[in-house]
């Protein structure tokens, strides 16, 4: 964190989520979350409930995941979707909703293999 601006930032990434196999009675075990490595991409209702939960301070945020840009592309529209409240915070709004999901199918489309 030494070389983060000296600025209230927020850091925030998800970690895996895989299904192991465990005891049925007890699906909590079967489904945990994978601390040694990062997912893909952003889970938009995870991180619309955290920035509601902090809706009263004023911060930066970086996004990580190991899709890197391509999460950020996916979370918009998503937002938009799911969490209009939270997209208008970060300047996102309903009049560009087209531009957006055109930016997303043409990025879905580019990381095809």
């Amino acid at each position: 964190m030494s070389t983060w601006p000296s600025e209230i930032t927020a850091h925030g990434n998800a970690g895996k989520v895989d299904r192991r196999q465990g005891d049925q009675k007890e699906d909590h075990q079967a489904r945990r979350s994978s601390f040694h490595g990062l997912c893909g991409f952003s889970d938009p209702f995870e991180f619309a409930t955290s920035m509601r939960l902090v809706a009263n301070f004023d911060f930066d945020v970086m996004l990580e995941a190991k899709a890197k840009d391509l999460a950020l592309v996916l979370l918009r529209p998503d937002l938009l979707r799911y969490a209009p409240d939270v997209a208008g915070r970060f300047g996102i709004f309903p009049t560009e909703m087209g531009e957006l999901a055109d930016e997303e199918t043409s990025a879905m489309e580019e990381d095809r293999p």
